[in-house]
């Protein structure tokens, strides 16, 4: 729900802000000023809330993007929210794991995996009755 012009695409899902990259290479400007300014004005309409950013387009992530998303995590926790990342590649899930990142951020194989947990985080509900697995 961003306008055309836009490196990032989000919409909401059942309480959750979901957030996507329109490339497969977001360049340094996308993640040193596109993205921070966008995730920024989103949480400003949003209110706050709980958001997922799905990288599964997503093949490379720079230093300019781990801050970026280090930004966010700040930003929607500030705002009682809770921050998923899911679909990393094999190359931006390396790299998150070398920089022990993933000890940071809460990092799903899927979309679909990472909603699920919400509703466990936020209520309780345990829709296929086995305890959500962290990646």
């Amino acid at each position: 729900m961003s306008d055309n012009d836009s490196a990032i695409s989000w919409d909401r899902q059942g309480g959750v802000t979901v957030v996507r990259f329109n490339e497969d290479h977001p360049d340094e400007e996308v993640f040193s000023t596109q993205a921070p300014a966008e995730f920024g004005k989103l949480l400003d309409i949003l209110g706050g809330g709980d958001v997922l950013v799905d990288l599964s387009n997503v093949i490379h992530v720079s230093s300019s993007g781990v801050t970026a998303f280090i930004t966010l995590k700040q930003l929607v926790e500030a705002k009682g929210g809770l921050l998923k990342l899911a679909g990393l590649q094999p190359e931006v899930k390396r790299m998150f794991r070398m920089a022990r990142l993933d000890t940071v951020f809460d990092l799903h194989e899927t979309a679909s995996e990472a909603m699920t947990e919400f509703r466990f985080d936020r209520d309780g509900e345990n829709p296929g009755g086995a305890t959500p697995s962290k990646k």
